[in-house]
């Protein structure tokens, strides 16, 4: 019930701040939310699932637990502070101090709550429900925040100032739980250069990995923005926010598997972990299947309630759904397969190319599809990358005598 609230929570809240600031005005907030998310991802250089995979296989060890999660956390506050000052030098000597310029800003240093929300420890000891808990709190105080101070769209700002505030209180109830519930401390006498250091080479593979999906996938609403303007990039963001609904019931499901899997490769276990995947997968099928229908049957009665008429999303959504589909896939095989397997140094060559593909055709889509072309890029993209996992796991089974 927890996660069907958090998902369905945030629709009210953002439904009303649709119909509030309009297609252009979420543009603005789609912007702030892609650089926030850029910048986390920075911060984050692949400890997220390193760092989860190291915890979780030794949950006994309170020792290793604690370095591990004060090294870490050391060098997420690192990147986050270098970020931060690279911004705002930036901002203090730009020419042309704009409303996006400032908002870029705030999608920086507001990245700080990302630090002390480490949600990696919590899918490390599988308390993923706890900071689901702390997600709706949060989440209900928001809109009650938003109703009162969003009233049109000058209030732009404000609405961007309440997100960091309750993404602050997400961070302060998750650093309190971790202290006096998970009793992971931050012990500064574990903290040193050489284990920053290989927590850094540690991550390394998986950040280069996933930092080329960023060329197809948080960049795209930059490009938008750039190339068609605020008003398409507040379209795709509505569809990207309704189909998110179906995306985030992937991770929560993915992240209670992935401590189990991790044991499981651990042992190598290999025949029950492929079944284990397997069976995930057609629970992800079944959930895109369904969510395709009612968005073909319901969708433009409902978008038009919710949104409005200016809101034409419902072809967008079908699209962005298909995709959503191979992406799942792409999850269970890189984040309970590929991960969990020690395999992750594969993913940088991989996202290489799937990078390449997006650049070369995602430029002459968008000039002639506009966002359908976008999203024909991204999906084709997708489709090879999911077919390289799925090639390099049969080869990886097959070398140890799982396939024959």
């Amino acid at each position: 019930m927890i996660q069907v609230a958090n998902l369905v929570i945030p629709l009210i809240s953002f439904a009303y701040i649709a119909n509030i600031l309009g297609v252009s005005g979420l543009g603005k907030i789609a912007y702030f939310q892609t650089i926030n998310t850029l910048a986390c991802f920075l911060i984050d250089f692949g400890f997220t699932l390193s760092a989860a995979r190291l915890v979780s296989v030794n949950l006994s060890n309170k020792l290793i637990i604690d370095s591990v999660y004060s090294n870490v956390q050391i060098c997420r506050i690192i990147i986050w502070f270098l970020l931060t000052l690279i911004s705002i030098i930036y901002f203090y000597f730009s020419n042309n101090q704009t409303q996006d310029l400032y908002i870029l800003i705030l999608a920086v240093v507001g990245s700080i709550t990302s630090v002390f929300t480490p949600g990696w420890i919590f899918q490390a000891f599988t308390k993923n429900s706890i900071l689901a808990v702390f997600s709706l709190v949060s989440r209900i105080l928001s809109i009650i925040a938003i109703i009162y101070f969003v009233k049109n769209y000058t209030d732009i700002i404000s609405a961007i100032y309440i997100q960091i505030v309750f993404s602050g209180l997400i961070a302060i109830l998750s650093i309190m739980y971790i202290k006096y519930f998970l009793k992971v401390n931050i012990v500064l006498n574990s903290v040193n250069f050489f284990e920053i250091k290989r927590m850094y080479i540690e991550g390394y593979h998986t950040f280069i990995g996933f930092a080329f999906t960023l060329g197809h996938t948080y960049v795209n609403p930059l490009l938008i923005k750039f190339f068609l303007g605020d008003a398409a990039l507040g379209l795709y963001y509505t569809a990207e926010k309704i189909v998110g609904v179906l995306k985030q019931t992937f991770y929560p499901i993915s992240q209670a598997f992935y401590a189990q899997m991790c044991s499981l490769s651990v042992e190598k276990k290999y025949d029950l972990l492929i079944i284990k995947a397997k069976r995930i997968v057609l629970f992800f099928t079944g959930l895109c299947f369904i969510s395709l229908l009612l968005n073909v049957v319901l969708g433009s009665y409902v978008y038009n309630i919710l949104f409005g008429s200016e809101y034409d999303i419902i072809n967008l959504i079908s699209i962005m759904i298909v995709i959503q589909f191979i992406i799942s896939i792409a999850i269970v095989l890189v984040n309970l397969l590929i991960v969990p397997l020690g395999e992750s140094f594969i993913l940088k060559r991989i996202y290489a190319i799937g990078l390449m593909i997006h650049l070369i055709l995602v430029v002459p889509l968008i000039k002639t599809f506009e966002l359908k072309g976008l999203l024909l890029s991204i999906a084709i993209t997708e489709f090879v990358l999911t077919l390289f996992f799925l090639y390099y796991l049969y080869t990886f089974f097959k070398r140890n005598d799982v396939i024959g």
